[in-house]
């Protein structure tokens, strides 16, 4: 029998098993030095494929201390290798680690059983928790702003305390302090990193820019700060274009940033003072075109004529169809806003040489001052128009079916021995382009 089992160990390497007994757990003792922000009451969390990436079973540690160093101890009972694992301060993907910089990492490895402890050093977490039973931490933020920042915008600070949702955000208004413009923001922060950015307006396409107008990164506060913090914005990518209000105040239109207006004496029409365009002005937004008028029509009518560049549909002649005119253009004309008197304004296409139809649905809002005038808006859409498109227009005093024009803004050449049918030539428009 001793010379029986000699064989086996010989062939074998050991003894045979027990019945049933099965070969124990590698033992896995790992140490992790920690980031100087980590919370001394945190609990870290050593997740990995040893629990099957599930939190519910990951091993925990406190935070412990040495030499003023924070680290975590875990004892892993390790089934299969390669052990894949990572760190995080919370039992939450959010709360992961990161490297020095920020970036995600790839899973650590440890392909077998180590003879001794593994030791491992934490750069950067993703985020910190704060305790439910803690009150947010107060961060106060101030922005100094572009000069060309608009004194009646509204600054936004969009950021993961939010959730990076514009309806959640903090805003402020425009401050000025010895002629530098900025914003101040009061934030309660539940977890740091705080991640954020600036806009000028509720949308991405607002949002802050370096000074060549490029991308910059999220900005980052690590931990809570003890003052307040100072930040520069360059440059805004876009700056919102605050609306024209239809509403007969004409007063919003020299202040508006994106606008033609043309002023025309008020004595210069053929037909006498009771029948003189005064002033016209074209504005447009991200959605819609506006048209304020201020003239004088009695017994007779107001046309504006608008002409997109490059587009050959419409007609140079407008003496045929509806509103029939005696005037012609050096250009096609597509649209017109006609009026007679002072009622209100109808929007009609120039469709051909041949056919006039009117937009029943094209001007979304007017508003008519009797004596004065109108402004109207209509959508960009409805024209065709998008950003970039320029477009050209005059204002005209009209008479009725078959009659030319007494007055125009800007300014035409009339012809010699002029009269009220006698056509006009209108080779002076106004220019507007979409912004």
């Amino acid at each position: 029998m001793l010379i029986l089992l000699s064989i086996v160990f010989a062939l074998t390497g050991c003894l045979p098993k027990t019945a049933g007994q099965e070969p124990p757990v590698p033992v896995v003792s790992i140490k992790a030095y920690l980031p100087e922000n980590t919370p001394d009451d945190a609990t870290i969390y050593i997740i990995g494929n040893y629990c099957n990436w599930d939190f519910g079973g990951a091993k925990t540690s406190e935070v412990k201390t040495d030499n003023g160093q924070k680290y975590a101890e875990f004892e892993l009972q390790v089934a299969e290798f390669p052990l894949q694992y990572k760190y995080t301060v919370g039992p939450d993907w959010k709360y992961v680690e990161k490297d020095a910089d920020g970036n995600e990492i790839d899973d650590r490895k440890i392909d077998s059983a180590p003879e001794e402890v593994v030791i491992d050093t934490v750069a950067k977490w993703a985020a910190i928790p704060i305790p439910p039973s803690e009150e947010p931490t107060i961060v106060n933020i101030k922005a100094f702003l572009p000069e060309n920042t608009p004194d009646d915008a509204t600054i936004y600070i969009i950021g993961n305390y939010c959730n990076w949702d514009f309806g959640g955000a903090k805003t402020s208004e425009v401050k000025t302090d010895n002629g530098q413009k900025y914003a101040e923001f009061e934030l309660q922060v539940a977890e740091f990193p705080l991640q954020y950015k600036y806009t000028v307006g509720p949308d991405w396409k607002y949002v802050e820019k370096d000074a060549d107008g490029n991308e910059i990164d999220d900005r980052k506060i690590d931990s809570a700060p003890e003052e307040v913090v100072i930040d520069t914005v360059a440059k805004w990518a876009a700056i919102p274009i605050p609306p024209i209000i239809i509403d007969g105040d004409f007063s919003d239109w020299e202040s508006y940033a994106y606008t033609t207006i043309v002023d025309d004496p008020d004595d210069d029409s053929k037909w006498g003072q009771n029948n003189d365009v005064n002033w016209l002005g074209i504005a447009a937004d991200e959605q819609y075109l506006y048209i304020g008028a201020q003239y004088k029509a009695s017994e007779n009518g107001f046309i504006v004529y608008i002409s997109l560049e490059g587009d050959n549909t419409g007609s140079t002649d407008m003496e045929f169809g509806a509103w029939s005119r005696a005037i012609k253009f050096d250009r096609n004309v597509q649209y017109f806003v006609a009026s007679w008197e002072h009622q209100d304004p109808q929007l009609w296409q120039v469709v051909n040489e041949s056919t006039k139809s009117q937009l029943q649905e094209g001007i979304q809002k007017k508003f008519v001052s009797q004596g004065v005038g109108y402004e109207v808006k209509i959508p960009l859409s409805v024209l065709g128009l998008e950003s970039g498109n320029k477009i050209y227009f005059v204002g005209c005093i009209v008479g009725g079916d078959g009659s030319s024009s007494p007055d125009t803004v800007p300014n035409n050449v009339y012809p010699e021995n002029w009269a009220w049918d006698v056509p006009i030539s209108i080779t002076n428009m106004a220019e507007f382009v979409i912004p």
